[in-house]
């Protein structure tokens, strides 16, 4: 009887997709946040606010995701939109702190 699962390499490579999208948000909003804070303080704490957290909550999430993928317990959830969500809120934070960090 097989496995009603996928446990092959294709789950645990949008987890590690997922993880490395999320790393790159967390050192985006960091370093945004470096950049930008001389001129524009209070958009690279918001944008730090926003992202880095965010970003953190993706990479919690598809880390469990992974791990729970990979040993095929029936607690997967299916994907229910709101990492992407996160990511797009995400940049476009990080986007418009590096708009206000030109115009001001």
């Amino acid at each position: 009887m097989t496995s009603p699962r996928d446990t092959g390499l294709a789950v645990e490579r949008t987890a590690l997709a997922w993880q490395r999208t999320a790393v790159s948000l967390v050192v985006g909003s960091l370093l945004l946040a470096r950049i930008t804070h001389d001129r524009v303080e209070a958009a690279s704490w918001v944008s730090l606010g926003i992202a880095g957290p965010l970003g953190l909550w993706v990479l919690w999430n598809s880390w469990t995701r992974g791990r729970c993928a990979a040993s095929a317990s029936p607690s997967v959830r299916s994907g229910d939109g709101w990492e992407p969500l996160a990511v797009a809120a995400a940049v476009v934070t990080l986007g418009l702190a590096a708009v206000a960090q030109m115009l001001g």
